[in-house]
């Protein structure tokens, strides 16, 4: 399965891509002032890369998942403050695997 691989630094938020997808796995989302693009729904993407064709910027790549891989992606907001309205969000995408030997593998990126 070849799902869409989003370089979010590079994105632009422009939304050609959430547009051009047919199953509508894809969305904007707003970290401060940035918006950028995300996979929300890995299992309903169809791999047809159209995502990638589209985008002006060349910012999404397909890349091949073994069907063991799966991603859990945990969003965690803190309030931070007395009294204060600010929101710290914090993004973690873990790859959970079938290493092969029967061992499962935790992988943690932010």
């Amino acid at each position: 399965m070849r799902l869409p691989h989003i370089d979010t630094p590079r994105c632009t938020g422009c939304g050609w891509c959430v547009a051009a997808c047919p199953p509508h796995v894809l969305s904007l989302h707003t970290e401060g002032w940035r918006k950028h693009s995300v996979l929300d729904d890995a299992a309903g993407c169809t791999g047809c890369s159209k995502c990638e064709k589209r985008c002006p910027f060349g910012v999404i790549t397909m890349i091949k998942k073994s069907p063991n891989e799966v991603q859990l992606l945990v969003w965690i907001d803190l309030s931070i403050g007395a009294g204060c309205f600010s929101v710290l969000s914090l993004f973690f995408v873990f790859s959970v695997s079938d290493c092969g030997s029967g061992t499962t593998g935790l992988i943690g990126r932010r």
